[in-house]
């Protein structure tokens, strides 16, 4: 399963990967602090689940995640 993590507060997204890696050890997980590197690295991975701040500077959790939808529609 490949799980992407985008927030633009390091130590939140450090907590958050971390705990999914407690969780999950065996899963691929992506860390990124700006929405455009996750929107190009979803364009080249499949993704599966993804956690999403919804306040960043670029480009919103939200406009972050109806364009992981447009990608993918099987995205959660």
């Amino acid at each position: 399963m490949n799980i992407l993590c985008a927030d633009d507060e390091r130590l939140a997204l450090e907590a958050l990967t971390g705990a999914l890696g407690k969780a999950l050890p065996a899963e691929n997980i992506f860390a990124f602090r700006s929405g455009q590197e996750a929107l190009a690295l979803a364009e080249e991975t499949p993704i599966d689940v993804a956690f999403l701040d919804i306040d960043m500077r670029e480009m919103s959790g939200l406009e972050l995640a109806a364009r992981l939808k447009e990608l993918r529609g099987e995205t959660n």
